[in-house]
């Protein structure tokens, strides 16, 4: 089955419910011993991760208006960025410890008053894993725009037809042609 088009808006557009709401849920939820709370989503956890996504997203909504040749670049651009979401949010988790930390610290106000062993964390898998479709359906948009761009042109709404040469405007209108449609 030949790859079509369109596929890169249905992913993107998956890509897009599963990135904003999962860019503030409960990824990561902490209790410090004094009792203060606190709780990171993607764009708290994984920062660099959030914004590489959303470029991403924006190079495929500038490939909207461009011809195939740039709309491949932009497909490159996609890819490219969407492996950056994907490498920042596996560092993120790498170093989860770090981030613990860092929300621990805000939740109570005093940096450095808990240590990691201190603090309890609760991770939600479940939005980890619908963020992580998330940058993969973007990364695919991008293979998309690649491999199958599209058409010369996105839109052609507001172009002007081609003009055909009349002899004479008042021999086109008695022939039913109307010239102030050209």
């Amino acid at each position: 089955m030949p790859l079509k088009p369109v596929w890169r808006h249905y992913l993107v557009a998956l890509a897009l419910v599963l990135g904003l709401v999962s860019a503030e849920a409960p990824w990561l939820s902490v209790a410090v011993p004094t009792g203060a709370t606190g709780q990171a989503g993607w764009s708290g956890v994984a920062p660099a991760s959030f914004s590489l996504a959303l470029a991403a997203v924006a190079a495929w909504g500038a490939s909207l208006l461009t011809p195939s040749r740039v709309t491949r670049v932009l497909g490159g651009a996609q890819l490219l960025l969407a492996t950056g979401s994907a490498a920042a949010l596996a560092k993120a988790l790498v170093n989860a410890s770090d981030v613990v930390r860092s929300l621990a610290n805000e939740a109570s106000g005093v940096i450095g008053a808990f240590s990691v062993a201190d603090t309890a964390a609760d991770w939600s898998a479940g939005w980890i894993a619908a963020s992580s479709v998330a940058i993969v359906a973007v990364g695919l948009s991008g293979i998309t725009a690649i491999v199958a761009p599209g058409g010369k042109k996105k839109s052609q709404k507001y172009d002007r037809p081609e003009q055909r040469v009349d002899v004479d405007p008042w021999d086109a209108l008695s022939d039913g042609d109307d010239p102030t449609e050209r």
